[in-house]
């Protein structure tokens, strides 16, 4: 299998690939390197990446159940759409939206490539778990009795709740960010090691790929 840069002709005999079959042949290359340490970011990242955005939601369910009275009240309720979730989502949609690109060759924008992993990270491990830990432990808080939770039309109440029972914002940027940075650090960490390990021709510079791409 080689990818053709855009200057070069299809030489005579080859065969055609749907992107769906580069990708299987990519995904069994990577499965068979060796060593797989040279090929960490596409064999750990979705774990990683998935770890992080589920240990958000754990640490800031946490916070909202402490502070709700919860104690052993609704804990698969609580924990399952806030840890569970932004695991799976960030495990799916990492190769959906960032990785099939890089095992293309599609690397003509890596600075695009990496804002786009850290914006979806944040987004499913940072921001998701946020938005929905505290209504849900605050419906279980209603549902058993454990907090005095004013109702839907007192507003002004409501909305002093939620501010007194918000984690720290310091606590709340730092976890936000971190899941930026892992998402834009694992996606930089494949790009280059699809440079260095997956691309057949090695006289094509970095700076060539960057500029024209494949085809």
């Amino acid at each position: 299998m080689k990818r053709l840069a855009k200057w070069e002709a299809l030489p005579e005999g080859a065969i055609l690939l749907t992107d769906r079959e580069v990708l299987s042949k990519q995904y069994d290359r990577i499965s068979n390197y060796q060593p797989q340490s040279q090929v960490w970011p596409f064999t750990y990242g979705l774990g990683m990446l998935g770890g992080l955005a589920a240990l958000n939601g754990f640490l800031i369910t946490t916070h909202y159940r402490r502070v709700f009275k919860l104690a052993s009240y609704a804990r698969l309720t609580t924990y399952a759409p806030t840890v569970l979730i932004p695991a799976l989502t960030s495990a799916l949609f990492h190769p959906l939206i960032v990785t099939h690109d890089i095992l293309l060759g599609r690397l003509n924008c890596p600075l695009c490539i990496g804002t786009r992993s850290g914006s979806l990270q944040m987004a499913l491990g940072g921001v998701y778990p946020l938005l929905l830990g505290a209504p849900l432990c605050i419906a279980q808080a209603k549902k058993h009795y454990t907090y005095a939770v004013p109702s839907l039309s007192q507003r002004k109440d409501l909305i002093q709740m939620m501010r007194t029972t918000a984690p720290v914002t310091t606590a709340i940027a730092l976890l936000i960010l971190a899941n930026f940075v892992l998402g834009m650090v694992i996606a930089s960490k494949e790009g280059e090691t699809f440079l260095k390990h997956l691309v057949q021709r090695e006289e094509w510079t970095k700076e060539e790929l960057d500029k024209d791409g494949f085809e």
